[in-house]
């Protein structure tokens, strides 16, 4: 069964608008760099960014103004889409939130990572992990009132 989004290209470019709107910059606390990234395919991307919160504790932030703050979130923890595509914009400036949600899709497919809507933060989530289903509560829509359907 294939893996597909319920977003069509309307959507991907509202949110993608929408999310390039909040006055955040966001960035690994690693050893990564953009030169790193440069050759990396996006899903390989995002599956190196979410394998590595695992590891990381903080994530680098600035506001538009350039007010650079460190945020602890703890290690282990899950990232939501809009995360992501803020994550990989930084590393990747080129990349749409339509190419995210593609490659979420491939990831997801490939059970590289899982999902789930986390009802704490009402978003839906994703990490790497070692578990064999890699959708959860899929007919629970995310924040953006869409779903993953298999077909």
């Amino acid at each position: 069964m294939k893996l597909t989004d319920s977003l069509n290209d309307t959507d991907f470019k509202r949110i993608e608008e929408k999310l390039l709107k909040q006055d955040v910059i966001l960035k690994l606390d690693s050893e990564y760099t953009s030169d790193f990234f440069r050759n990396q395919s996006i899903p390989d991307i995002i599956h190196l960014i979410l394998k590595k919160q695992k590891d990381v504790a903080t994530l680098e932030s600035w506001d538009k103004g350039l007010n650079f703050t460190v945020q602890p979130i703890g290690r282990y923890r899950r990232r939501s889409v809009g995360d992501i595509f803020l994550l990989v914009k930084y590393y990747h400036p080129t990349v749409t939130f339509k190419d995210i949600r593609k490659a979420l899709v491939e990831l997801l497919e490939n059970n590289m990572i899982t999902s789930d809507y986390c009802s704490n933060i009402q978003k839906r989530v994703y990490w790497v992990s070692n578990n064999l289903l890699p959708l959860y509560s899929i007919t629970i829509p995310d924040e953006y009132n869409s779903f993953y359907t298999y077909d």
